[in-house]
């Protein structure tokens, strides 16, 4: 089959614009349970147990961050409160920020890296550039092309829904360029438009004992129109005349091909009102706050509502830092939340989702450069776990409840390892796929029981986050170390955060007796394929893959609470604590 040109080379070239880095030096404070006791010593104990801590901290001081003093504290839970911010299952909106990766970038199709994405329940694959080829014959029909067929084809034999980026290339069958079209070309387009949505959301597969289409496809308009440069994107304009990036007539051409593939949904989507097919936009990241000195998405959703346009779901690129100023221009993640939602709730338009359809710790791919390899390599190491589980925290309370990262697995064409600084789902080597540090967090998340639940964090730790959970036999937390600062003009990424010592309090259980408790741990030297990567020494699965650090059993239940013991985090580190009733 034909390989799609790369995603990330329709990454902008924007180095400056969303880069974390790697934290030089992230050696974790020793444990204290690991100093002898000095049985033999004629110390009285409360000495001992001086001098034992005087020595755990002067083995801790290997580094900046583990000098730093240890803050201890507890996140509290209340089990009897359920918590909503995106107002339905805020567990759901989180999985679904990682249940849809850009397909595979090689031949091998799905299998390779499905034992790994399969445990995350994918509900859809991303497809870019799979129409080239496809156009419509003499009569008007549909005809379909080779990428398209065998992309569909993996899709519906591992039952995971299509969301596909169109209007990146020009149907086959035509010619010139979209700028210049005549009325009856653009007619052309339209017709190519609805058949296209048909033939997939409806019509594909339609022999054999497999339903014919999908039950739920997303059709979203471009793939970074605004700053693309690739030339097989520039297809709509003038080849003598391309606009420069962020030139007002790339979004003027955006619209009007929006326009169109919106118009194709709303025709096929009437006609099949039992199938959930959904027009998304405008696919592109938040550049336009720092280049055109607005946010571009809400003038998206306000010219959609003023024209009456179907819309059902904003998108959005992202990568990098969190915070306004740290990359992606002056508005933090949340601000560009609240911008789109305040724009769709001013125009009657509330129940608009707001779909992350492309995200990753970095954009910056390349480890072997000069400038930014440290932010690539981010994409690899421990840190990005922390990342990610700030980045789905932070994407809930901003309204966003899907998403897609990159890439499924990184490995391109025939290479035989794969390219780590590519945000994927897996590392691909000899063979083999290993899950990336943010894989084993979305891991966590799957382990969490029932509904989200209330929590406060300690006052103390300013660099903790958490995301708590409870079902009627069991209960969890995902608690997160993070802090980065984010200085893209001079090529640094610091991680601001220090080892902490954090417990977990689970307070109104609805069961009563004895729990198991669980712990996970994700950091430098623990699920984390990072050390492994950077060594050059094939990974250890058993090491790399999310496992199990301790189990507590016959923990009791006092009054509807269980207190758990402190354990230490480390800079940029995420645990998951799970609690069962025994």
């Amino acid at each position: 089959s034909r390989i799609p040109a790369f995603p990330h080379s329709r990454i902008p070239a924007f180095p400056h614009s969303r880069i974390p880095a790697f934290p030089h030096s992230r050696i974790p404070a020793f444990p204290h349970s690991r100093i002898p006791a000095f049985p033999h010593s004629p110390l009285p104990d409360c000495r001992r147990h001086a001098l034992k801590w005087v020595i755990a901290v002067l083995l801790a001081c290997t580094s900046a961050a583990a000098c730093a003093q240890t803050q201890s504290g507890t996140v509290t839970i209340d089990a009897a409160q359920t918590l909503s911010e995106t107002g339905s299952d805020d567990m759901t909106a989180m999985r679904r920020m990682f249940q849809d990766s850009s397909f595979p970038e090689t031949n091998g199709g799905l299998p390779p890296a499905w034992p790994i994405v399969s445990s995350l329940s994918p509900k859809m694959v991303r497809l870019i550039g799979v129409f080239e080829h496809c156009g419509l014959d003499g009569a008007g029909n549909f005809v379909s092309c080779a990428l398209l067929e065998g992309q569909l084809s993996w899709l519906k034999r591992y039952s995971v829904n299509p969301h596909i980026v169109v209007a990146t290339t020009m149907p086959e069958d035509m010619t010139g360029y979209a700028e210049a079209w005549s009325p009856s070309q653009w007619a052309r387009y339209q017709d190519f438009a609805t058949k296209a949505v048909r033939y997939i959301a409806v019509q594909y597969a339609s022999s054999g004992f497999l339903q014919a289409g999908f039950p739920e496809s997303m059709f979203e308009v471009g793939n970074q129109l605004d700053i693309t440069t690739a030339q097989s994107d520039m297809w709509p304009f003038d080849p003598a005349n391309l606009p420069p990036i962020a030139d007002p007539r790339r979004f003027a051409m955006e619209l009007r091909l929006f326009q169109v593939w919106s118009k194709a949904v709303d025709v096929v989507a009437k006609e099949n009102p039992t199938r959930k097919i959904a027009i998304a936009g405008p696919g592109m990241g938040p550049n336009s706050t720092f280049m055109t000195n607005s946010f571009w998405h809400v003038d998206f959703v306000q010219w959609a509502i003023a024209n009456n346009i179907r819309l059902d779901a904003v998108t959005l690129h992202y990568y990098g830092g969190l915070e306004a100023n740290s990359g992606n221009g002056p508005m933090s993640l949340a601000d560009l939340g609240r911008a789109i939602r305040s724009a769709l709730v001013a125009g009657g338009r509330a129940g608009t989702q707001m779909y992350m359809s492309e995200w990753g710790p970095s954009s910056w791919t390349n480890t072997g450069s000069a400038w930014g390899a440290e932010f690539a390599k981010f994409n690899y190491r421990a840190g990005s776990a922390a990342w990610a589980a700030s980045f789905i925290r932070e994407s809930i309370r901003s309204s966003f409840t899907g998403g897609a990262i990159l890439l499924m697995r990184d490995q391109l064409g025939n290479n035989t390892i794969g390219s780590p600084g590519v945000p994927s789902l897996t590392y691909f080597q000899n063979g083999i796929d290993f899950p990336k540090p943010y894989t084993n967090v979305f891991s966590m998340m799957m382990l969490m029981p029932g509904t989200r639940s209330t929590l406060t964090l300690p006052g103390n730790q300013p660099t903790i986050g958490a995301v708590a959970s409870t079902g009627p036999s069991g209960a969890a937390v995902l608690i997160y170390n993070y802090k980065y600062l984010f200085d893209w003009n001079t090529n640094t990424v610091r991680d601001l955060s220090s080892t902490q010592a954090v417990g977990a309090t689970f307070t109104n259980l609805p069961f009563t007796g004895r729990v198991r408790a669980e712990r996970y741990l994700i950091d430098i030297a623990n699920s984390n394929i990072g050390t492994a990567i950077d060594a050059g020494t094939l990974p250890v699965m058993s090491k790399v893959t999310l496992h199990k650090e301790e189990t507590l059993n016959n923990q009791p239940i006092s009054g509807k609470k269980v207190q758990l013991p402190r354990r230490v985090l480390n800079p940029s580190a995420v645990t998951l604590w799970v609690i069962t009733k025994v």
